[in-house]
């Protein structure tokens, strides 16, 4: 079996998700649950140890926020929005690094999530050595502008 993936789910209702949450932990991935923005910040502030973040949020302009928010924390970290929604514009949204449309949480959905983390690593490991930026700053703009 490959390396395990090591996910920030950023999930608002994650108890609708866990048999998703299973079929990711099948596919060979770590998850560290965040019911919600504010969690999802101070994970990955006090984690070092992720591959990238995987927001499900059907609203676009708040799965961007919540993607753009930490970028902010984690520049060169991936993130991907899973959501039903499709951009108007056909745009990828400002703080996500790839999108996956769907409206079905299934095993095939968590498949081929972890196959594409796990090419989009290989062809960047500096990726995984990504550490959190502390700039206090931003952190408070963050923490209040995501909710």
């Amino acid at each position: 079996m490959s390396v395990r993936l090591r996910i920030l789910f950023v999930c608002e209702h994650c108890r609708a998700c866990g048999r998703f949450q299973n079929s990711l932990e099948r596919e060979g991935c770590q998850l560290q649950v965040a019911a919600g923005t504010e969690h999802a910040v101070r994970t990955l502030l006090s984690t070092s140890r992720l591959d990238a973040v995987l927001i499900h949020q059907d609203d676009l302009i708040r799965g961007s926020t919540i993607g753009w928010g930490l970028k902010l924390i984690r520049p060169s970290m991936p993130v991907l929005l899973l959501t039903a929604s499709w951009p108007s514009n056909g745009a990828l949204p400002l703080g996500i690094d790839a999108l996956c449309y769907t409206a079905a949480l299934n095993r095939r959905v968590a498949h081929d999530i972890t196959r594409f983390l796990r090419k989009l690593l290989a062809d960047a490991p500096h990726r995984m050595l990504d550490q959190p930026r502390l700039d206090s700053r931003f952190l408070p703009r963050i923490s209040n502008h995501l909710n």
